[in-house]
């Protein structure tokens, strides 16, 4: 490998003992590396010049280290020597990304799930800032007040740049996550290699986004051939990534979530339960609902319906 300096995929590195790697921590332990800020206890990366972060949507430790035959060529050499970190509740992309970037949880960055109910605007989705059923747009500005990695390397005098695809340019989630990157736009697996080795010439930070492993876990689930051939060709493209690194140049690997393929039989339709005589709003995602209950309702009553179609 020609990077001196570079390490295995960083799943998660942190020193013996110390308390669990959270998906919060992950950036200011990169930036702590590259000189621009302070050290992440529990959290530690080796000193660098650069660094490239990829992230990986969807790639779960659980179900990747099942499939680690699909992982031959990076991901399976250093799986013994890491573990996994903690991620968002819920673990839902627009939590997850933005609380990685942000180094906050969302209860700060007011990123809460997939959707959220707000008074002005009722439902409305946190991917794209739409109203729900609709496109109407939703303002973005102010959503989300917590700087970003790349906002704080800025500040400390650093440059950061984002390699991801353009058709995400302006969704909500990119405005609120890459606050302050300097966007580079490129297509397949292997063009994102490249523009992110290309801006990694002159950036202290290089972000690199592969929705792919995610896209095709939700339309086939995590274990189909599909997802695996996507796992087969995004280890690949690491492993390319890696033996292409500038020198001194540390290079981080992670996942904002995992997936598991639900049971029907597991499913509740709050639409045939005791909770559908109740007037309320609902908004998160199936897994992790936020109910509101509508002004003048018996919260009571609502609470105690909610628990029993649940439990």
């Amino acid at each position: 490998m020609r990077a001196a300096n570079a390490i295995p995929p960083a799943l998660a590195w942190g020193e013996p003992g110390s308390r669990p790697t959270r998906i919060p921590d992950v950036m200011g332990a990169v930036r702590a590396s590259l000189g621009l800020g302070e050290t992440v206890p529990g959290c530690v990366f080796p000193q660098a010049k650069r660094a490239i972060v990829v992230l990986v949507d969807g790639m779960g430790w659980s179900q990747v280290g099942q499939r680690l035959a699909y992982a031959r060529s990076f991901l399976r050499g250093a799986w013994d020597s890491h573990e996994p970190i903690r991620t968002t509740l819920p673990s839902t992309t627009a939590s997850a990304i933005t609380s990685l970037m942000c180094e906050a949880w969302p209860g700060a960055t007011n990123m809460l799930g997939y959707e959220v109910v707000d008074p002005s605007f009722g439902p409305f989705t946190l991917i794209t800032f739409t109203r729900r059923g609709t496109k109407t747009p939703v303002p973005t500005t102010g959503w989300n007040r917590v700087p970003t990695v790349f906002e704080r390397v800025a500040k400390a005098g650093g440059r950061a740049v984002a390699v991801a695809p353009a058709r995400f340019a302006d969704s909500g989630l990119t405005l609120q996550a890459l606050k302050g990157a300097s966007m580079r736009f490129a297509g397949s697996i292997d063009e994102r290699v490249d523009a992110a080795l290309a801006a990694s010439r002159d950036a202290q930070l290089t972000y690199l986004y592969f929705e792919h492993l995610d896209h095709v876990g939700h339309k086939n689930g995590w274990d189909s051939p599909a997802w695996l051939e996507t796992l087969d060709a995004i280890d690949h493209a690491l492993a390319q990534l890696a033996r292409r690194l500038p020198r001194d140049t540390l290079l981080v690997v992670t996942a904002d979530h995992g997936m598991v393929n639900p049971d029907p039989a597991s499913r509740v339709d709050l639409a045939t339960s005791p909770l559908a005589t109740i007037p309320v709003t609902l908004g998160g995602e199936p897994r992790a609902l936020h109910v509101h209950v509508d002004r003048g309702a018996d919260v009571e009553a609502a609470s105690s319906q909610d628990r029993k179609s649940v439990v």
